[in-house]
């Protein structure tokens, strides 16, 4: 009788036993390995966002820098248009024989390319009006 109460509260056989012991602690392990995938994933798709949006801010920033070097390249060409005009100006200035009332027009305009203040434009009219040459003779 002892023998038949020992099967009857173990049910199974004891390699059942075994075998579903075996499997549950197959499955606690899948089911941790499944939450760390989880955990994985949420943390890469996080990163994903995080790269997504440095990926747009960089695209705008090279954008603008982008648009910066056209600026300064059509600054570039604008100065040395600048130039180019400020060189003929000041040569026609140079040329010109003794007083002349072209030679006042052009110190204006030489006065307004190099932004002289009103003292500066002022001075400069007046020693020109005062003065036979401005350009020593050549010897």
């Amino acid at each position: 009788m002892d023998d038949l109460f020992v099967h009857t509260s173990n049910p199974l056989p004891v390699s059942t036993n075994g075998t579903l012991l075996h499997y549950v602690q197959q499955q606690q392990r899948v089911a941790a390995e499944v939450e760390q995938c989880r955990i994985q994933r949420d943390k890469l798709l996080s990163e994903l966002r995080d790269s997504k949006e440095k990926g747009e801010r960089y695209e705008e920033q090279c954008g603008l820098l982008k648009e910066e070097i056209r600026k300064l390249d059509r600054n570039k060409d604008r100065s040395t248009a600048s130039m180019e005009y400020l060189k003929n100006v000041v040569l026609s200035y140079m040329t010109l024989d003794g007083y002349s009332p072209g030679r006042l027009h052009i110190a204006n305009a030489i006065a307004t390319i190099l932004k002289f203040s009103p003292e500066e434009r002022q001075k400069a009219i007046r020693n020109l009006s005062q003065s036979t040459k401005w350009w020593p003779p050549s010897s």
